[in-house]
């Protein structure tokens, strides 16, 4: 089994999530599927031996989106596509829930944080929906290091590629202190 992480583009919604989930799914060797409105991400685990990335790519291209393998979009999974993209430059996006991010100023406070780490990119913070999107450099930082700079400040990042239930928990936990 393998697992990947795509970058989708034309998602206005998140019945258009849903749509897209729905065609993935369809498809043979396919173990878990999981769309990402906020983070426009689609998360697959699949049995390589029955489908490939270009067939992924054909699945969600049929229902109108468009699954993204240009440098920036894409993470890739296996070393030697990590190296690739290394050598080229190419940049990585990581995609957060940020448990107690719920106002304006602590979306600041977790933007700036972010900032001051080497090769950000881009940081874009949702307190509305306690999300963070930081697309970044892997030669000069990487997610964990991200992820402990969040948490030091005193809130929990929590990676998008989790599984949904263990982050709905870890919500409700936080909520109920």
């Amino acid at each position: 089994m393998k697992k990947e992480i795509f970058k989708i583009k034309g998602m206005h919604c998140a019945s258009c999530a849903m749509i897209i989930e729905k065609a993935v799914s369809k498809l043979p060797g396919i173990k878990i599927v999981q769309v990402n409105f906020a983070a426009e991400t689609l998360l697959v685990e699949f049995d390589e031996e029955k489908i490939d990335n270009k067939s992924l790519k054909d699945a969600v291209k049929s229902v109108g989106y468009a699954l993204v393998t240009d440098g920036v979009s894409e993470i890739k999974s296996s070393p030697n596509a990590r190296r690739e993209m290394l050598e080229k430059g190419e940049k990585e996006f990581l995609a957060l829930k940020v448990i107690g991010m719920d106002s304006p100023h602590c979306a600041m406070v977790v933007e700036k944080a972010v900032k001051t780490l080497a090769g950000i990119e881009k940081v874009e913070v949702d307190y509305t929906n306690a999300r963070a999107k930081v697309v970044f450099d892997p030669l000069k930082v990487n997610g964990k290091q991200i992820e402990k700079v969040i948490d030091d400040t005193g809130y929990e990042a929590i990676r998008e590629t989790s599984e949904a239930q263990d982050m709905l928990e870890k919500e409700k936990i936080e909520r109920e202190k």
